[in-house]
């Protein structure tokens, strides 16, 4: 392996371990300050886009892609299964997702 090629696995090991701690932080900080947790959402995306680093599925299907909120299931997200498939809707913007 050349040395370029280990040095982007460490960061984007670390961009990964970053945005799980700022997922977390989001969970954390919902009940008292929504938007706080929805900066955090922010935040871990664009740090995921600079550096090419993929979402997980578990991490996509936490957040609005249209309006950015943070979703805590069941208080700002409705999730339905239809047809074999999780219907995921933002209680905010009413945007729709299908996983």
């Amino acid at each position: 392996m050349s040395r370029r090629r280990k040095r982007k696995a460490f960061i984007n090991d670390i961009v990964l371990q970053r945005v799980e701690r700022l997922f977390d932080a989001a969970f954390v900080e919902f009940p008292a300050h929504t938007q706080r947790s929805d900066r955090y959402v922010e935040l871990a995306r664009k740090l995921a886009m600079k550096h090419r680093v993929p979402l997980g599925k578990t991490y996509k299907m936490r957040f609005c892609r249209s309006c950015g909120a943070y979703f805590v299931y069941g208080t700002n997200a409705r999730v339905r299964i239809k047809d074999k498939r999780t219907v995921i809707t933002c209680l905010r913007c009413h945007d729709l997702r299908r996983y």
